[in-house]
């Protein structure tokens, strides 16, 4: 089944339907990670589902990362050690180089240009979190930052996990988000350069970056081809950030409610994703299910982010009984009874590109 919707927000295709269940997603949007039977298996989404490559995974990990190429699969291990494996089968392994206590809600990514390794997770302490940042060809450490959240007349507790987004192209840009109950207690960008991280937006107040931002939480960050950070905040406002700007506040691009159904059972709570100038967010929808109400992905809503105009409102397609739907970066992954179902976003950009 394929779908084809209005162009000037694109189409959603569907690619196809492997064994395994859905373990991880690259932030571009093309190479999903499949575990199936004690191994992890790399699907292309842009050549047809063919197998990239493939690793033993019998022990669950704490979190993972697929590579900006696909040939490289990072693993968080229970007992605080990374494991890397390569296309030919060899694994490098390394201990995390700091004291971490136990990490929670660990996040794992590869820089878009695939040289690093960065690893964010909350430490469940006012202190907020911790980034550190990993060679990914040796795994030796190369730079490490302790995440203090915004000071209030309460101390910040990060009661959630630190979102995680990586720049786009062969960027070596990092945003992170954290909230703390009804706020944001910290919104931040680093540069990688040479090893040593060089941060935005933390060293004063950790979470100036929101300044003009309506909403009082940070419900999704994204990073634009423009370098500018784009937030989705909990009032359903779309703004940009300009960071590399000392005392720019956020602008305001657009209301996420705008293309949806004026009904409260609609929503965009995230995550979003940009290619070039456009902008999706997951479309929500709140159903009730066995006496509790929960939300189901539907749909993405692309926004012109220079424009500030909607440019539609594509429908995923539609779940078979018992799927559950992961989407990140564009792909939207269904899985149930040991299969998973791939869809992909492709934007007008990538039509015209080929």
């Amino acid at each position: 089944m394929s779908t084809t919707l209005p162009s000037p927000a694109g189409r959603i295709v569907d690619v196809g339907v492997a064994a395994g269940r859905v373990a991880a997603m690259d932030p571009a949007g093309r190479f999903v990670a499949l575990e199936d039977r004690g191994r992890l298996t790399v699907h292309d989404s842009h050549r047809g589902l063919t197998a990239v490559m493939s690793c033993p995974y019998r022990v669950p990990g704490e979190a993972l990362a697929v590579g900006p190429d696909g040939t490289g699969l990072a693993v968080l291990r229970a007992d605080l050690t990374i494991e890397v494996h390569g296309p030919d089968g060899q694994a490098r392994r390394s201990a995390l180089p700091v004291a971490t206590g136990r990490p929670i809600r660990p996040s794992l990514r590869f820089t878009a240009d695939g040289a690093c390794l960065a690893l964010v997770w909350n430490t469940g302490q006012e202190a907020g979190g911790r980034l550190l940042l990993l060679d990914a060809a040796t795994l030796e450490p190369m730079d490490n930052a302790a995440l203090e959240t915004r000071v209030t007349a309460q101390p910040a507790v990060v009661d959630e996990g630190v979102e995680i987004a990586i720049g786009p192209g062969a960027s070596t840009t990092i945003a992170l988000a954290a909230c703390s109950g009804d706020d944001t207690a910290l919104l931040a960008v680093a540069e990688t350069a040479d090893g040593v991280l060089r941060w935005h937006g933390l060293d004063t107040d950790p979470a100036a970056l929101a300044e003009g931002v309506p909403g009082e939480r940070v419900m999704a960050i994204a990073l634009s081809d423009t370098a500018d950070l784009v937030v989705l905040d909990s009032d359903g406002f779309v703004s940009t950030v300009p960071w590399r700007t000392p005392g720019m506040s956020a602008r305001i691009v657009a209301h996420s409610g705008e293309p949806l159904p004026d009904d409260d059972t609609w929503a965009c709570n995230g995550p979003i994703f940009t290619r070039g100038r456009l902008l999706a967010a997951v479309v929500e929808h709140e159903y009730p299910a066995g006496g509790r109400y929960e939300w189901e992905a539907t749909g993405l809503a692309v926004l012109d982010l220079r424009t500030g105009r909607w440019r539609g409102l594509l429908e995923l397609p539609p779940p078979q009984r018992g799927e559950r739907t992961v989407v990140e970066g564009g792909l939207i992954c269904r899985s149930a009874g040991g299969r998973t179902h791939i869809a992909r976003w492709v934007s007008p950009a990538d039509t015209a590109s080929g």
